[in-house]
């Protein structure tokens, strides 16, 4: 099974389109994450987080930081979340993650402005993706 991720061409940024949702959650959003196989952990940055509506009021903090462009931060921890996209015949495809660390307001306003929210290593090796990348094509997949 092969899903299709868009290869931006500005900085060769591999991203994948998705609908998200969490426990605390009423609806599903849209997120467009960038897939990053050096992010241990999903994470959604405070943009998304902000326009999604997530209530920082009612997560736990993590007790291990995550590093960031703008240094080691503590991220919020977001329970029982769901992953949506399609695969290349236009399949449903539903993944399940324990949880994602949810980026908090930083210092710095530009910085929350252009921070991404990634799709890390635990998602890759939990639902057991492999990806494929060729730049030259401008081509990635998240295989399974």
């Amino acid at each position: 099974m092969l899903v299709p991720a868009v290869v931006s061409l500005a900085r060769d940024k591999v991203l994948l389109p998705c609908l998200f949702t969490a426990q605390s959650l009423t609806e599903y959003s849209e997120i467009v994450f960038l897939i990053d196989t050096g992010t241990a952990t999903t994470t959604i940055s405070h943009r998304d987080a902000k326009r999604m509506g997530i209530d920082y009021s009612i997560l736990e903090r993590s007790q291990r930081p995550a590093s960031t462009f703008g240094g080691h931060v503590f991220p919020f921890v977001l329970k029982g979340t769901k992953i949506v996209f399609q695969d290349q015949n236009g399949n449903i495809i539903r993944e399940k993650l324990d949880s994602v660390d949810v980026l908090g307001p930083s210092e710095n306003e530009e910085l929350d402005k252009i921070l991404p929210s990634a799709l890390g290593m635990d998602f890759i090796r939990k639902a057991r993706y492999r990806v494929i990348i060729d730049l030259d094509r401008r081509e990635a997949y998240l295989d399974k």
